[in-house]
């Protein structure tokens, strides 16, 4: 595609005749193909080499933004009659113009003798015309597979092409074997290998959302996903949680990486504990240390501990708890504070320890969403080796559910049986009696003998 603008110079040849070599005549700013050019004329040419015998023409790049423009630079004198006349050294080149300043041209374009016996008009001047034509880049129109293969995933079984479906959630998809064995490993393998799947007409699928297997399946035939504002800005983070869940099961890595940038982009006290879980789950290096470098602020850290994510992160990542507990004792430091009842069968960094010192100091703060978090976590880390240490916390700290969920604990005879042998319900016995009565009440056969005896016998 090109765009060209042509300029003519008028001279009057006889005042020219005293012009010093390399005096030239420069056109106003031209607009050619979105760029900015400039005609220059010397009349008695540029170089002192010529000795003045030559006019010369150049076409001058001005446009400040531009680079690497190629045009094709076109000049030639005109006859007396009017007529564009090629007698002369006239010209056309093509050239590259790499910015702003860039000339192109010639020196020797026409002889004045020539110019003076050919072109001189009756009134004495010289007309040349000067032409840009710039050359443009016309890129292809973008790709629009998606588009049609979007269409052909909504025609359903309108058209009969569909040759397979998923039942996902009660909710049916056709779709169509050859495409999804091309866009996915585990489709391949599900439907064109010797699974069971590849020669059933319909596979249900567990474990997944509708609304979220339907985003995926347009997906794998668009490789786009919906607009923010079609998914929802309320639903964003958890719908592409579940994407990421679903791409990563599915092996659509693209879909995946996707995900996650989305999800580092979309951080915050509210999200980042769940999206952290997500991360940890599915091996995302990139989204787990921009989560870590979110969480090493104080004041995002101490916002998302109180989520219901951060207590579920600590649930099925219990190891997160070492990594944050030197941040933890900064933000808290009278829960880290040792003391005489520290149990010392649990490490400093165990997640029993961590958080029923944060307990302590959530009580002493009057935190009642902090306790509430930690007691959870307490409650999500009980073993028969913790569980009376957990109870004798959640006495002290007036956690009644932590402290019901405790003793129907022990109420099962054989997390009894070995929860009574720690020296943490020793500890229990001898601090909280009425705890002690409490649980002869809910342990069936329990003989108080045996139970005195356990306890003074420790």
């Amino acid at each position: 595609m090109l765009d060209s603008r042509f300029v003519e110079f008028k001279l009057d040849y006889t005042k020219t005749k005293n012009l010093p070599i390399g005096s030239v005549l420069r056109s106003g700013d031209i607009a050619a193909g979105g760029h900015l050019w400039r005609f220059n004329c010397y009349p008695r040419g540029r170089k002192i080499e010529d000795n003045g015998e030559h006019l010369s023409v150049f076409l001058e790049l001005v446009s400040g933004h531009s680079k690497n423009v190629r045009a094709i630079f076109d000049a030639f004198a005109v006859n007396r009659d009017g007529a564009p006349s090629w007698w002369c050294d006239s010209m056309r080149r093509a050239d590259v113009y790499p910015a702003r300043g860039a000339a192109h041209g010639r020196d020797r374009f026409v002889a004045r003798s020539f110019l003076e016996s050919l072109y001189t008009e009756a009134d004495g001047w010289v007309t040349v015309t000067c032409g840009v034509i710039v050359v443009l880049d016309v890129a292809p129109p973008p790709s629009d597979i998606g588009a049609h293969l979007g269409r052909l995933l909504d025609s359903g079984d309108d058209d009969g092409s569909s040759d397979f479906s998923f039942v996902v959630g009660g909710e049916t998809f056709p779709a169509h074997r050859l495409v999804l064995a091309a866009r996915s490993p585990v489709f391949k393998a599900q439907l064109r290998g010797s699974m069971a799947d590849a020669t059933m007409d319909s596979i249900t699928v567990h474990d997944i959302e509708a609304e979220t297997f339907r985003i995926m399946l347009r997906f794998v035939y668009t490789d786009a996903l919906p607009e923010d504002e079609e998914i929802g800005y309320d639903s964003l983070v958890d719908t592409m949680r579940r994407l990421l869940a679903a791409a990563d099961r599915f092996a659509l890595d693209r879909l995946k990486v996707l995900c996650d940038l989305k999800l580092r982009n979309t951080l915050s006290a509210d999200t980042v504990a769940a999206t952290l879980a997500c991360a940890e789950t599915y091996s995302c290096v990139e989204l787990k240390n921009r989560c870590m470098a979110f969480l090493a602020d104080a004041k995002n850290l101490e916002a998302a501990i109180l989520t219901e994510g951060f207590t579920e992160l600590v649930r099925r990542h219990p190891s997160f708890i070492a990594t944050f507990a030197p941040m933890l004792q900064v933000m808290y430091p009278d829960a880290f504070r040792a003391g005489d009842d520290d149990d010392e069968e649990i490490g400093d960094d165990s997640p029993t320890v961590i958080f029923e010192r944060l307990l302590a100091t959530a009580d002493h703060h009057g935190l009642e969403w902090l306790k509430l978090v930690c007691a959870q976590i307490l409650w999500d880390n009980v073993t028969v080796d913790t569980v009376a240490t957990t109870l004798a916390r959640a006495e002290m700290y007036a956690c009644p559910e932590l402290k019901r969920k405790c003793i129907g604990f022990f109420a099962a005879k054989k997390n009894f049986k070995k929860a009574v042998l720690t020296r943490g319900f020793v500890q229990l016995g001898q601090r909280f009696p009425s705890v002690i009565d409490e649980l002869r009440e809910r342990v069936v056969g329990l003989r108080i003998s045996l139970l005195t005896a356990i306890l003074y016998c420790l």
